[in-house]
């Protein structure tokens, strides 16, 4: 009896060290992650320390993953990539240089479980942000100063964070891969001046530059801090909207949220 236990127990140790998935699978994954065509090129794949890292490149950017064996992404990089300018792709490559590499990709890569590449100025604002969600948060793209564009992952999923400013006030927008808007932020940190305005004029303004009106919106925590600047929180639908509003009527920062 404890011989017959003592071989069950031994399969499932041995069957628990195991990789999970295979390098055709884990190729998947970090392919369907990034969003890529059929035609992104596999530049390098490897296994160890129960990791796979892949690096392919496709429609002008080179991605680097690292998904462990139960098929997680640990981490994922991404860069501007101008495939005419690439003097690295002889086959002929010394073995042992391109050993040393991946593995020096790997040891960065592992340092966050999220990380990011910024491309400044690749491409335009509307390349990532549709013209009718620029107008509907007031940005003249004409003013835009200071742009950048980020891809990050939250979760596992890609976003791309594009951030820029105007006048001095700081925009935000968290788009998908398919152009839909996950998140916006607004920061206005010019000082304080003019009339002093109620709270219900804070509530209107805040609920008609998201396009609404106040009682669209269902107010659920407002607070005004040290007396310059309403807090308000609200839902419409299952949107989350927060504004902080000066209580001389200037907004000095909006978060939106879709969920």
């Amino acid at each position: 009896m404890k011989r017959i236990i003592f071989i069950v127990l031994s399969l499932l140790l041995i069957g628990g060290c195991e990789s999970t998935i295979d390098l055709e699978e884990a190729i998947s994954i970090a392919q369907s992650n990034a969003n890529v065509s059929d035609a992104a090129v596999i530049e390098s794949s490897s296994y160890t320390d129960d990791k796979y890292t892949i690096i392919f490149t496709d429609n002008g950017y080179r991605y680097t993953y690292v998904i462990d064996d139960d098929g997680d992404i640990e981490s994922f990089t991404s860069e501007a990539y101008d495939a005419s300018a690439d003097t690295t792709a002889d086959t002929s490559s010394d073995t042992t240089a391109s050993s040393e590499s991946t593995a020096q990709t790997t040891t960065d890569s592992t340092q966050s479980t999220t990380s990011s590449t910024t491309t400044s100025g690749t491409g335009t604002i509307t390349d990532y942000v549709s013209q009718d969600i620029l107008n509907t948060f007031g940005v003249d793209t004409t003013l835009i100063e200071n742009y950048s564009v980020q891809e990050k992952a939250d979760d596992g999923v890609l976003y791309r964070v594009i951030t820029f400013e105007i006048n001095g006030e700081h925009y935000e927008f968290k788009m998908t891969s398919a152009g839909l808007l996950a998140k916006y932020e607004y920061e206005n940190s010019n000082g304080l001046s003019g009339d002093t305005i109620t709270l219900d004029d804070a509530k209107t303004i805040a609920a008609n530059f998201a396009g609404l009106t106040s009682d669209e919106v269902t107010w659920y925590d407002i607070d005004q801090d040290d007396g310059n600047e309403y807090e308000l929180k609200g839902l419409f639908g299952s949107d989350t909207i927060e504004f902080e509003i000066y209580t001389n009527g200037v907004i000095s920062k909006v978060e939106y949220e879709n969920r």
